[in-house]
């Protein structure tokens, strides 16, 4: 289960830079241990940066995925993935097929294009802040 989201908050971290998008992602996902992605009859939606590598974009809200739901990935629909599962398969499983994560994309722009062990750490540092 998620925070309710106000709309203002939702606009205001949409023009917040992408370094700053990162920083809240894994506050937020520590927070309420579970990330977002959006999924279609296909399964989970991915991206490719311009060297051709695939990134799996996540977000720290469904609202935040539901706003880039459009153009390729209009059919889409954000999903929870708890943060257990995440942390300790996904982003292993991710880094073993070489793919990135593109954590928090916007409408108007790309989220943070990051390493799956860097992200790993971060969001395992922010949990250890709550033992």
């Amino acid at each position: 289960m998620t925070w309710d989201l106000r709309s203002e908050e939702l606009e205001a971290l949409l023009d917040r830079p992408a370094s700053e998008r990162y920083a809240y992602l894994v506050k937020r996902c520590a927070d309420w241990e579970e990330v977002w992605a959006l999924r279609d009859d296909r399964g989970w939606v991915t991206a490719e940066d311009d060297e051709g590598r695939v990134l799996m974009p996540i977000w720290p809200h469904a609202d935040y995925a539901r706003a880039c739901a459009r153009d390729g990935w209009a059919s889409a629909s954000p999903d929870s993935i708890e943060l257990d599962d995440w942390v300790e398969g996904w982003l292993a499983e991710l880094e073993a097929r070489s793919h990135l994560v593109s954590v928090f994309p916007v409408p108007a722009g790309h989220g943070v294009a990051a390493d799956p062990s860097r992200l790993r750490h971060d969001l395992e540092t922010e949990l250890a802040l709550y033992e």
